[in-house]
């Protein structure tokens, strides 16, 4: 037994799959979706790590996290993996996701 048991290699493979595929999410969300355009910070539209950070660590600062953001990217940013966020409802148009 020891380091290198098959224990062990099963393990050791079901952690570098794990790794190979949140690694691979992230670049797929972060520049290959059909979001991956909108102007923002990557790691907050690839994973919700961003907002836990501003909700949780720094105790509810993620409103004013958007709302500099908002200054910084203008009308609408990348804020969360899959909703836009929009300064305005009327911006809706301009993010080229729907054909009118």
């Amino acid at each position: 037994m020891g380091l290198f048991s098959p224990s062990f290699a099963k393990l050791a493979l079901a952690a570098g799959l794990f790794v190979v595929y949140v690694v691979g999410l992230y670049i797929y969300r972060a520049f290959f979706d059909r979001l991956s355009h909108i102007p923002g910070p990557k790691l907050a539209a690839a994973t919700l790590w961003y907002e836990f950070y501003y909700d949780v660590v720094l105790k509810g600062r993620y409103t004013w996290e958007i709302a500099r953001l908002h200054e910084k990217y203008g009308m609408y940013s990348s804020l969360q993996q899959i909703v836009p966020q929009l300064a305005s409802p009327h911006n809706l148009p301009a993010l080229g996701l729907w054909s009118s």
